[in-house]
């Protein structure tokens, strides 16, 4: 009997270091993913209500955008694990891409505790990553590389509704 003990012990503790080692790892897969893509482009300024107009006509004068003709191909995760995930269409990546560059697709808003359910990684003609978009179900974004069109990250009703439907 102390031997079946022993065995469920050490059985349990190795299941508990592969667990834990599956977490740090996808955590940190994130962050060097981030600091792989990361300083490619270069970021807007964080616009406010009353800097929006000057900085939109500004990346529309320099041509920033997010992502328009760069994005080849896309794969978006679900959950905390970069693991898998499910390969997009040529045609749906640039519906996405398309959606993230509309201002209309964003809305002004607070920023609630941000509950990342999605992960979009965005790839070049060669895929290698070139930027991300974090989701969660509230419509809050993240994406890299940040744009002034998209105000504070909060998707409007609309842009929330396309956004789900493309990627669910």
């Amino acid at each position: 009997m102390k031997l079946f003990a022993k065995w469920i012990v050490g059985f349990a503790s190795v299941v508990f270091l592969l667990v834990f080692a599956v977490m740090f790892l996808n955590r940190h897969s994130l962050i060097w993913l981030k600091g792989q893509i990361k300083y490619q482009y270069a970021e807007s300024e964080l616009s406010y209500r009353d800097t929006y107009i000057k900085l939109i006509q500004k990346e529309n004068r320099d041509g920033n955008t997010f992502l328009i003709d760069k994005a080849y191909s896309s794969r978006v995760y679900k959950g905390s694990f970069l693991y898998g995930g499910e390969a997009l269409s040529f045609n749906k990546t640039k519906k996405i891409i398309c959606l993230l560059n509309d201002t209309s697709a964003y809305q002004w808003g607070e920023f609630g505790t941000f509950e990342k359910t999605r992960t979009i990684i965005f790839y070049d003609i060669n895929e290698s990553p070139i930027g991300y978009t974090l989701f969660d179900e509230v419509g809050e974004v993240e994406n890299y590389p940040y744009r002034s069109f998209m105000k504070w990250g909060a998707l409007s009703d609309k842009g929330l509704r396309e956004m789900k439907r493309l990627i669910n």
